[in-house]
C-alpha cells in the first residue's frame, strides 16, 4: 500500500499518482502549507491556526471540505495549546481529564502520534474522506491462501492464512492537503 504519503505528498508538484502526472496536470495536485516557506520558521502555538485556516481555504470548494485532520504529536500538541486559553467549562465532569477529541471548523482533529503513531514528524494531513477509498483487489480481499487450516499442538486454536491486496486511492487529490515544516 502506498498510503497517505503518496496520495498527499510533501511536494505535490512532482511524481505520478494513479497514473496521472502531477507536474503536467495541476488539478491532480494536493494542497500544501509549509511553515518554513510561509513564515520563514517553524509551526508554533501562535501561528498554527493561521496555517490551518490557509490550508482549509485551499481545500474547500462549496460544501466539499476537509472532514478529518490527522496530526503527529508535535502539531497536535501545538494546536491543542492554541485552544487552551479559550477553554470554558460548564460542567466540572467535562474538563476533568482533558478532551479526547478536538475539532477544527467541523473536521475532527485526530492524534496519530504518541506511542505507535505513524504520522511523519511535523506533519498534518487535511483529508476529505469523500474522495479517499480503500480499494481491495477483487481476488485478494481477505481470501484463504490454502483450504487447509493449521492447528496448534498445545492449545485449542486453529489458524487460517488470509491474503489481502489493494491500495488507498484518491479520486479528488485537489481536496486533500498537507501541513509541514
Amino acid at each position: 500500500m502506498t498510503g497517505l504519503n503518496a496520495a498527499v505528498p510533501s511536494d505535490p508538484t512532482t511524481g505520478t499518482y494513479g497514473g496521472i502526472d502531477r507536474a503536467t496536470w495541476t488539478f491532480w495536485r494536493s494542497k500544501l502549507y509549509d511553515f518554513s516557506t510561509a513564515t520563514g520558521g517553524n509551526a508554533t502555538s501562535g501561528n498554527i491556526q493561521a496555517g490551518m485556516n490557509n490550508l482549509w481555504a485551499q481545500t474547500t470548494r462549496g460544501s466539499d471540505r476537509v472532514d478529518l485532520i490527522v496530526m503527529d504529536t508535535n502539531y497536535w500538541s501545538l494546536y491543542l495549546a492554541s485552544l487552551q486559553a479559550q477553554q470554558r467549562f460548564t460542567s466540572p465532569d467535562t474538563g476533568n481529564l482533558g478532551f479526547p477529541s478536538i475539532k477544527f471548523m467541523d473536521a475532527d482533529v485526530v492524534l496519530d502520534g504518541g506511542i505507535g503513531g505513524y504520522c511523519p514528524a511535523n506533519t498534518g494531513f487535511f483529508l476529505n474522506t469523500k474522495y479517499l477509498k480503500w480499494r481491495p483487489h477483487k481476488d485478494r480481499n481477505m481470501v484463504p491462501l490454502s483450504p487447509n487450516r493449521r492447528y496448534a499442538i498445545n492449545q485449542d486454536a486453529e489458524v487460517q492464512i488470509l491474503a489481502w491486496a489493494g491500495n488507498l486511492c484518491a479520486s479528488g487529490a485537489q481536496f486533500q492537503g498537507r501541513m509541514q515544516n
